[in-house]
This record gives structure tokens, sequence and C-alpha cells, in this order.
């Protein structure tokens, strides 16, 4: 969102309800439908929607529900994630996410499979209206193997994002979350 929990409302992946004082998830759920209500403010995918009249895609893909959500915002084109039970057919180039992503060893590598193909199938990128494809990737137990995957991954997405568009046809920002799970304090150190 680019701004501080203050103003965006997300203060933790299960925050306190300031009204009822119980914890509540960070994204809202409906039926089958996982909702960014919860998020108090827009994300760019929001703004850009908004400006080019909802013509421009939002795309977020990620290993949980409450990061490809509150990336992607309220007006998200789509969304995948590991635990998703669509109630709605997904496109052919989605349709093997959910399975491959709960059997995969190297989430992140997944995750990067999924982004290329929403690059070479979707209608992303085609126009002249700005587009967002939001890319989350995990941790995983060994800060080494992460760094590694991760390098792997990302140049694996610049690849094809270079033959796709051409390099200086779109915009690559990485960010981090600054998370970190917190230590079970009955775990002694």
């Amino acid at each position: 969102t680019g701004t501080t929990p203050y103003y965006h409302g997300m203060v933790g992946k299960v925050p306190m309800d300031k009204h009822t004082l119980q914890p509540v998830s960070c994204i809202s759920r409906t039926g089958n439908s996982n909702l960014a209500a919860n998020l108090q403010t827009s994300t760019i995918g929001d703004e850009m929607k908004l400006a080019s009249g909802g013509v421009s895609l939002v795309y977020s893909f990620a290993p949980t529900a409450d990061a490809a959500i509150l990336s992607a915002g309220h007006a998200a084109t789509g969304g995948r994630w590991a635990n998703a039970n669509y109630d709605t057919p997904l496109p052919q180039w989605q349709s093997d996410f959910t399975k491959r992503i709960a059997v995969e060893s190297d989430v992140n590598k997944c995750v990067t499979d999924i982004a290329i193909k929403c690059i070479e199938q979707s209608s992303i990128g085609i126009d002249e209206e700005p587009d967002v494809l939001n890319i989350i990737y995990q941790q995983g137990t060994s800060p080494r193997d992460t760094y590694i995957s991760l390098d792997y991954n990302i140049a694996r997405l610049i690849s094809r994002l270079d033959s796709r568009f051409g390099p200086s046809r779109y915009l690559l920002v990485l960010t981090g979350t600054g998370y970190a799970q917190e230590q079970d304090k009955s775990v002694e150190i």
C-alpha cells in the first residue's frame, strides 16, 4: 500500500478487532471468497484500475491467501494461492496451480511458474494501459537455500519478461515485508 499500519490497518496476520477485542483474519471470508475488506487503503493495483477506468489488469500470485489478496487489493483481476477453494472455473493456465503448489518442494518455483504462465497466456501487458503482476515469495527454513531459490526464480522471471515485452517495457520492483516469524516464547534459546 505504501503506507503504515496506522492507515492501512494491517498490524499483523491475525490482528485484534478493536470493537470486539477478538482476533480476526487480516482478510475477510465470505462463502468461498476471500476479500481485502479489512485493508483500509488502496494498493497500487487499485489505483491503476481506477486511473485506467478498470482497464489495467492486476494479478497476484503467492503461497498464501493473505499475501495474494493484500498485494492485489480490492479490485484485482485475479489472484491465486496454495490453499484456495475456487467456486468458479479457472482459466486453463491457472488450473493446476493449487495442486502443484501443495506438492512442490520449492514453492517459490511454483509461484514463478504461474507468474510466467500469466505473462504468456493472459492479456497482461498487451495494451497501452499499465498492468500489475504481484509475485510473493516465501522464506524457507534455510536463508542460504531461500536466496539461491530467489536468485534462480527471479532470473527466470526477468528472462521471460525480457523476451515477452523487451527490457524497457516493464518496471520490476523488488521489496520485502520486513516480516519475521516470532519465536515461540516457550522455547528456550
